[in-house]
């Protein structure tokens, strides 16, 4: 049975740019809570401005309010490992202050429905809330990474990013080989 991990982003981290919750665009951020790719434009540039507190040091992968934000750094590992199942769009990150623009990534994966529902917990009187989810690998099917489905309903059960145990073994050995860390980005085993 292999392992599953996911992708914490540090909400509140002083020494890395924290996207601003209350200036991300509602509908932008329904269609990235629920993947719906259809709901971005993609001849639309996007423009993300980050807190007024926040340093100009940006993480690897930033994700605020289910906004996955990748770097070049994090998307030619991904490449590299061949992930082909992102919806990828050039992003403009701005600080409100200095308006300093930084490249990045938006990185949107798909949701599957992937939970082993006997043997997850789920919080009382709620039988939407995972508490302790437990992922049937039988379900991923070739995805590495992805959301989890709702039970009743098609959209994600977390708003974590899961990675197969191939992806995070690449992701640590390519971090070793090649002498440069994901920065700010904590992956916890599931």
């Amino acid at each position: 049975m292999s392992d599953f991990y996911y992708i914490q982003y540090c909400k509140y981290n002083p020494y890395y740019a924290e996207l601003d919750p209350y200036e991300i665009p509602q509908p932008f951020k329904n269609a990235c809570y629920s993947s719906q790719f259809q709901y971005i434009d993609p001849n639309t540039s996007i423009v993300l401005p980050t807190t007024k507190e926040s340093p100009e040091v940006y993480a690897d992968i930033m994700y605020r309010d289910a906004v996955p934000i990748i770097s070049d750094y994090t998307k030619s590992l991904f490449d590299e490992f061949g992930i082909d199942n992102l919806l990828y769009k050039k992003v403009k990150l701005i600080h409100p202050i200095s308006l300093n623009e930084h490249e990045c990534w938006l990185a949107l994966p798909p949701i599957i429905d992937c939970l082993d529902y006997d043997l997850s917990e789920f919080l009382p009187f709620d039988e939407e809330s995972v508490e302790k989810p437990v992922i049937d690998e039988n379900k991923t099917g070739r995805y590495d990474i992805f959301k989890i489905a709702k039970r009743h309903r098609h959209s994600a059960s977390s708003t974590y990013i899961m990675l197969s145990e191939r992806l995070y073994d690449f992701l640590i050995n390519a971090q070793e080989q090649n002498g440069k860390k994901l920065e700010g980005v904590y992956i916890n085993k599931l």
